[in-house]
Order: structure tokens, then C-alpha cells, then sequence
């Protein structure tokens, strides 16, 4: 893959910098372009599916604990804030205490606000 990336370079140098052009050497370039985003799709495909493979294992095991007895969603988010971070669904991104300290004020006084707003409209209908 880097040989070919090397030979598209030095094809394109020619093009730009010697006026040296023809359409077979496009067609290489364009040839293993094509290689190495079918590579490059391969190992997206791979990533994602081991993403969705995790997250889809961390649903069910929430969908399980939440029938039995006592289970409680809000405690479930409480208990992940608690731990000092936030994590995405795939559980790829911790929030930092300096990032949520600039997020969440933020977010309550939006939260409010259009709280207050639909509200408002609610008692004019």
C-alpha cells in the first residue's frame, strides 16, 4: 500500500511539476486508490462491528438488571456520574471533572429555559 502511495506521488509530481501526463498512469493511481479504500473499509467494518458487538452485550445486561426488583434507571446514572466520568454508549469517551464543570452549566440553564418555555406555551393553549 505505501509503494503504491509513493507511486501515486511521484505520478503526480510528474503531472504537476515535469508536464508529464498520460491516462494510463491516472488509471494506476486510480487503481490503487481503489485498493486501499477497500482496505481501509475492511478494517472500519471490523471496528465497527466489534463497537456494536460491545454495546449491544452492555444493553442486554442493562435490559436484565433493570427487571429485578428494586432496579432503578436514575440510580444507574447517578452510580455512572458518581464514578468521576461519562461514557458514550460504546463507552469509548470519559468526560474529565474540567469538562463536565464547563458542559453542565450549560446544559441545566438550556434545560431550564426551555423547560420554562413549554411551560408557558402549555398555559397559553
Amino acid at each position: 500500500m505505501l509503494e503504491d502511495f509513493s507511486e501515486a506521488m511521484a505520478l503526480r509530481e510528474d503531472a504537476d511539476y515535469g508536464l508529464i501526463y498520460s491516462e494510463d498512469s491516472a488509471l494506476i493511481v486510480l487503481e490503487s486508490a481503489g485498493k486501499f479504500l477497500e482496505g481501509a473499509r475492511g478494517i472500519l467494518d471490523s471496528i465497527m462491528k466489534k463497537s456494536l458487538g460491545r454495546a449491544a452485550r452492555r444493553i442486554k445486561k442493562i435490559r436484565n438488571e433493570s427487571l429485578s426488583p428494586g432496579w432503578s434507571s436514575a440510580r444507574e446514572i447517578r452510580k455512572r456520574r458518581d464514578r468521576g466520568h461519562l461514557q458514550s454508549s460504546l463507552g469509548e469517551w470519559k468526560m474529565s471533572d474540567k469538562e463536565a464543570d464547563r458542559i453542565f452549566p450549560g446544559l441545566r440553564k438550556r434545560w431550564r429555559k426551555s423547560t420554562m418555555s413549554l411551560r408557558a406555551k402549555s398555559k397559553n393553549t
